[in-house]
């Protein structure tokens, strides 16, 4: 078999699908784990306090940072089970951060 970062091709179907989809066969053991992947999410929103004009707060745009980060096809986060878990993690993290900023200010 062969990996795309985006599915699993047949040797069949491999050449043609890479073709069409311009993506690079990729070493499953290359993919970021799934902590890799939370952090590069989380870093987004950070990067997004530091410096809000560089980096936009909608969800799509932090998920667009993180698959840029970590080098991966853009819409990776937004297939199968990864859109509804990054909203969660970008939500959990905002909300981490505005916590941590009220307690300073107080």
């Amino acid at each position: 078999m062969i990996y795309c970062r985006k599915e699993e091709h047949s040797l069949d179907f491999a050449c043609l699908s890479l073709l069409r989809q311009r993506l690079t066969p990729v070493d499953p053991e290359s993919m970021p784990t799934e902590i890799q992947l939370e952090k590069a999410l989380r870093n987004a929103v950070r990067a997004h306090f530091r410096d809000p004009e560089q980096v936009e707060s909608s969800p799509n745009a932090l998920r667009a940072h993180a698959e840029k980060e970590l080098g991966l096809e853009d819409g990776f986060f937004k297939n199968g089970d990864w859109k509804a878990r990054s909203k969660e993690i970008i939500q959990d993290q905002f909300v981490c951060i505005s916590q941590a900023v009220v307690l300073w200010l107080w």
